[in-house]
């Protein structure tokens, strides 16, 4: 009788630690995704603190061409570091450096002196002086 009872309790240990490790793998698979959706704040260090080589030295730093369909072109460079969250937009002769205001999985918000960007996925909407231009972002065609 006893050796009937030993191989059944090997056999119900090994199904419930089995049960154990799935549960654990569906949980944290459950908790990235949440992370992933939440809003974060703007960070409280701005872009009056950002200069050319902080953006060229910068690991966290991403450009990307963008076009209008008038023809427009800019270049929007993202800096994300520990000291800053700002865009970095280039269009039309001039260079306009937008704090982040509010960011999400993909994309964020920007604005400084009245001047707004709004990012997300390959788009990116610049509004100056009430005008917004909308840009695509463009892709190398090799």
């Amino acid at each position: 009788m006893i050796r009937s009872i030993v191989p059944l309790m090997v056999i119900s240990a090994l199904i419930v630690s089995c049960n154990k490790t799935d549960t654990v793998s569906e949980t944290s698979e459950t908790q990235k995704e949440v992370v992933l959706d939440s809003l974060i704040p703007a960070d409280t260090l701005r872009a009056d603190n950002i200069v050319e080589e902080d953006i060229e030295n910068a690991a966290e730093a991403y450009t990307y061409n963008y076009r209008a369909d008038d023809g427009t072109m800019a270049v929007a460079t993202f800096l994300n570091t520990d000291q800053a969250h700002t865009v970095t937009i280039k269009m039309d002769k001039k260079t306009y450096v937008l704090d982040q205001t509010q960011a999400w999985a993909k994309g964020a918000d920007y604005e400084k002196d009245g001047v707004k960007a709004h990012n997300q996925r390959d788009d990116l909407d610049v509004t100056i002086e009430g005008k917004t231009i909308k840009l695509k972002r463009q892709y190398d065609t090799k």
